[in-house]
């Protein structure tokens, strides 16, 4: 799996999770990589009067400051620059090749250093040794490697400064790979830990992301579904229960402000003619036209619903009766305007609508009053011939 993590290496057996990994923590880790830096720059100062107190104003005294100086000189440079350059931290290599740096420098110490004091050379190595692991973020491969070079590096310096029998230099090889192992134990637990809290992390950013998506579904169906349930299916108008909780609100509003409001039942003449001789899906797309051609023609706050069959519902706030009667004439004309084309045997054919208005009255106690109004008035308009509008006598 893509979180799997190398019980060997202490990292992400897959490249891209190990990327990410160490992208996110670069950061972290050039934080951690300056405070070992710090330290360990400072111990190379201290030891500068040590070497002092052992070697006087000598030219080995000189030497030894000339190779502390210059590898305190590349741990403040690679300091700074590991700041615009981080992979060379949380790729290993640059801390590992800084490392190999100063384990060469320091092998001088074996060979300007009297012999007598081999035995603290020995110790400062098992502690430097320990050092490299615990406070430098290495990665396990190469902090081993430069570890090794460590150990193998201390054990030809004594071989030629001393002489010691090979017998001996195993021992110290093993003596050396102690507080090395024992590091490198620290390092890959420490790495390992850190991958597995990452890992977890990640599974649960995974588990925010996928309850996010439910939940913005969920919205969108929750939307849809309210769509849908005040929606008419066929024209994508208002259905009967949207629009008069709509019409409720405008009607209250009127109320409180004394603003006009005005309302038209439109109703397309001779319908059932239609779907009889030309069939129900050109009857449907004579609706959905119909529908579309008002919401064009009409304005943003104005509310149109479906009220059943061909009969299409309008309510006009802020408009007084002769303004809704201008509305409702300019529908009507672009009504028989429009050309519509048989889908049974490809014939042309217009359409008209009867349209009766009424403004809302004193005595309107809810929409329903208004539209039975507006539909007395389309009532009379088809008595006298349809394609017509009618307003309300009781305006």
């Amino acid at each position: 799996m893509f979180m799997d993590i190398s019980r060997l290496s202490a990292e992400f057996a897959d490249p891209e999770t190990e990327g990410k990994y160490r992208r996110r923590n670069a950061a972290v880790h050039i934080r951690q990589t300056r405070f070992g830096l710090a330290l360990w720059g400072i111990l190379l100062a201290l030891f500068i009067y040590a070497d002092y107190a052992s070697l006087g104003p000598s030219e080995s005294f000189y030497l030894l400051f000339a190779m502390r100086l210059t590898i305190c000189t590349a741990i403040v440079v690679f300091g700074i620059f590991i700041g615009r350059h981080p992979a060379l931290v949380t790729s290993g290599y640059g801390i590992s090749a800084l490392l190999i740096v100063g384990w060469t420098g320091f092998y001088m110490v074996f060979f300007l250093m009297p012999q007598d004091q081999l035995p603290w050379i020995i110790a400062t190595v098992m502690a430097m040794l320990i050092g490299q692991f615990v406070f430098l973020p290495n990665r396990v491969v190469t902090g081993a490697i430069a570890g090794l070079y460590a150990i193998v590096g201390s054990m030809i310096s004594v071989r030629l400064v001393a002489g010691t029998d090979p017998a001996n230099l195993i021992s110290l090889g093993l003596m050396l790979l102690v507080p090395a192992a024992n590091g490198l134990f620290v390092l890959h637990r420490f790495q390992f830990d850190r991958r597995h809290w990452f890992a977890m992390l990640l599974r649960a950013e995974q588990a925010n992301d996928e309850l996010k998506r439910q939940i913005e579904e969920r919205k969108k169906l929750e939307a849809e579904l309210k769509h849908l349930a005040e929606t008419d299916p066929l024209t994508g108008l208002n259905n009967r229960r949207r629009y008069e909780a709509l019409f409720e609100q405008e009607r209250k509003r009127s109320r409180r402000y004394g603003n006009h409001l005005s309302l038209f039942v439109l109703d397309l003449d001779l319908f059932k003619n239609i779907n009889d001789t030309h069939g129900h899906a050109t009857g449907d797309t004579v609706l959905q036209q119909t529908a579309a051609l008002c919401r064009r023609h009409l304005r943003e706050s104005d509310i149109i619903g479906r009220l059943g069959g061909e009969e299409f519902v309008v309510l006009l706030p802020d408009t007084h009766l002769s303004g809704a009667v201008r509305v409702a004439e300019r529908l009507r004309e672009k009504i028989a305007e429009m050309a519509f084309v048989s889908e049974e045997d490809g014939t042309r054919f217009h359409v008209t609508a009867t349209i009766g208005v009424a403004e809302l009255g004193p005595e309107d106690r809810n929409a329903d009053d208004m539209i039975r109004r507006a539909d007395g008035a389309l009532y009379r308009g088809k008595q006298a011939g349809r394609n017509r509008v009618v307003v309300d006598t009781a305006a």
